[in-house]
């Protein structure tokens, strides 16, 4: 079924590599997972899962600006004071924030664009 990945039984990939010919049950693709042909797949890095039973492997879209998504992520996280992304990102971007920036402007900083970085300075 659409959205599910075979459990138990054996998959033998050696017998036409139909991973659904074996398979003896099956199971509604949970949140940061992709299911397709049967198989469970986690969401690549960059995207994100959050309901059950996604089948595209770009799970439920990119991670939005000002977030990162790493593999299997359910929800897109912020990205921490002093940081940014420009959206699709495993990762945030560090900013190279000098010591005597105070922790106050860096929270207040934008996270969504390079620019947050110098705006800091302005």
């Amino acid at each position: 079924e659409v959205g599910h990945y075979g459990t138990g039984g054996e998959f033998a990939a050696d017998i036409g590599n139909d991973p659904t010919r074996f398979r003896t049950s099956q199971a509604i693709c949970p949140p940061g997972f992709y299911c397709q042909s049967g198989l469970k797949h986690k969401c690549p890095a960059g995207t994100f899962g959050e309901t059950e039973g996604l089948v595209e492997t770009h799970c439920s879209g990119l991670c939005p600006r000002g977030f990162f998504c790493p593999e299997n992520s359910v929800k897109p996280l912020p990205c921490s004071p002093g940081s940014y992304s420009t959206g699709g990102a495993a990762e945030c971007t560090s900013c190279e924030i000098p010591l005597t920036v105070s922790m106050q402007s860096k929270n207040s900083m934008c996270r969504d664009d390079r620019s947050c970085c110098f705006n800091l300075f302005e």
